[in-house]
């Protein structure tokens, strides 16, 4: 698709296709999952297999996390009860169960940037909707406008009126690296999936209209705020509430990835930097893919799978919201 006039680009459109033996580019990285340490794995690709050096090799000392209040043994015992029905009798496996719809073939994937002007306007817009009645400073202390708050808020307006008026709950989650945020901290060399979950939900409605941007600034805002807060706090419900039955039709919008991951910083010794990167799952869940611009100018790419139509409203409804901050 050619780029448009706005500062937003779109970089492809492509067709989803469920075969895993597709074949990649050589300068495209598919990655299964991004907790895997990619700049490890970049290395070892670079330097033909030699001994990592010591920031890049991963430590599996599970006696770095600290756990006086047993949330190990509580979240095994959660995670049992929530899969008993999935498990043959009297097995003490922990496999996820693997039973997925099968894919649309009308689902496709995009990309779309948001550019640092791009961001810098959205957060004028989002100061404008939140600075009332003089209150400028006490809400600057209460709102925490990140380019990570104000694309995930903004991305979320455009998927709830893309999916249209409606009673559903809507739903947005991301995970926390929490390595750096522990007592005492993890190094960042630690190899293991040390992420805690947040998540809030609201009605579609809220997200509709004028106030919609606002309102999911401050919805994804109050859940920064709680990492602050410690990321171990009401931890004991994690497990249970992240697998907790949702309402029929409820909107779903999981955060995988980061900007902050710097994938595309990643040198697999090729001829040319990484041109594209894409996490393989979103398509399944309708996840949203972020990560910094490929561009390298502080901006950021947020990655989706939707049926060819959806795309289609998505894209004109991105387009037109950034326009019109001109």
């Amino acid at each position: 698709m050619a780029k448009s006039e706005s500062t937003v680009q779109i970089y492809e459109i492509t067709r989803v296709t469920p075969s895993p033996d597709s074949p990649n580019s050589a300068n495209e990285l598919t990655l299964p999952h991004l907790k895997w340490p990619s700049r490890s794995w970049a290395y070892l690709c670079k330097n033909g297999g030699k001994e990592l050096p010591p920031e890049l090799t991963p430590s599996f000392d599970r006696s770095i996390i600290k756990d006086p209040s047993g949330l190990d043994i509580l979240f095994l015992n959660q995670w049992r009860d929530i899969f008993a029905d999935y498990r043959e009798f009297n097995s003490r496996s922990l496999r996820i169960p693997d039973e997925f719809d099968p894919i649309s073939d009308d689902v496709v994937r995009a990309t779309f940037e948001f550019t640092n002007k791009d961001i810098k306007r959205l957060r004028d817009k989002a100061w404008s909707k939140l600075n009332t009645n003089g209150e400028a400073k006490q809400q600057q202390q209460q709102h925490h406008l990140s380019s990570f708050v104000l694309t995930l808020a903004y991305t979320t307006t455009c998927l709830v009126k893309t999916k249209g008026q409606g009673d559903r709950d809507v739903v947005i989650d991301f995970g926390v690296d929490c390595r750096a945020r522990l007592d005492p901290p993890a190094p960042p060399t630690y190899f293991g999936n040390c992420v805690v979950n947040y998540s809030n939900s609201a009605e579609a409605r809220n997200f509709i209209g004028e106030e919609g941007f606002g309102f999911a600034i401050e919805m994804v805002s109050e859940l920064v705020q709680k990492v602050k807060k410690g990321v171990l706090a009401g931890a004991e419900m994690k497990v249970t509430n992240f697998y907790a039955p949702k309402l029929p039709g409820t909107q779903l919008i999981i955060v995988a990835g980061s900007p902050k991951l710097n994938v595309y910083e990643a040198d697999f010794g090729l001829s040319s930097k990484l041109k594209k990167v894409e996490i393989v799952s979103i398509e399944r869940d309708e996840a949203v893919f972020m990560a910094e611009s490929r561009e390298g100018n502080g901006g950021v790419e947020v990655g989706l799978a939707l049926k060819k139509h959806e795309m289609e409203k998505f894209a004109a409804l991105f387009y037109g919201g950034l326009r019109s901050l001109d």
